[in-house]
């Protein structure tokens, strides 16, 4: 969760959804993966967020954030990617879990910048998700 660092919560190390599906979000355009993604969580525990503003870029929602108009909900690696002093990231306690899938056709050969970008999402998967 990504809240202003004067919002109430921007201290917590932790939070889960209970805690927060009253607070107003600030969210991805309505029917995009990580909006329906978001959106189910909180209705796979039987509650409907506050859903405040809708917007389509990622960048809108950080700034209304950091001006502490509402939090929103977006994946570690995209909230660590802005270095905007005004916002904290916090943790999420609840399990949260999604499948990814790498996808591609047999009747063409890849470019080799395809090739390239898929050896490394398996490399990335390997090196961070592996049991082994």
């Amino acid at each position: 969760m990504i809240a202003s660092k004067e919002h109430f919560l921007a201290n917590k190390k932790e939070i889960s959804l209970v805690d927060i599906f009253k607070e107003k979000l600030i969210s991805l355009k309505a029917k995009s993966s990580m909006d329906d993604f978001f959106v189910n969580l909180f209705n796979n525990i039987g509650i409907s967020p506050t859903i405040l503003y809708i917007d389509s870029h990622i960048n809108t929602l950080i700034s209304l954030v950091a001006e502490n108009i509402g939090i929103t909900l977006l994946p570690y690696t995209v909230a660590k990617s802005f270095n905007n002093k005004n916002i904290a990231t916090i943790k999420l306690k609840d399990h949260i879990e999604s499948k990814i899938f790498l996808v591609s056709t047999r009747n063409r050969r890849l470019t080799k910048s395809e090739i390239i970008f898929k050896d490394f999402v398996i490399d990335w998967y390997r090196n961070n998700f592996s049991d082994s």
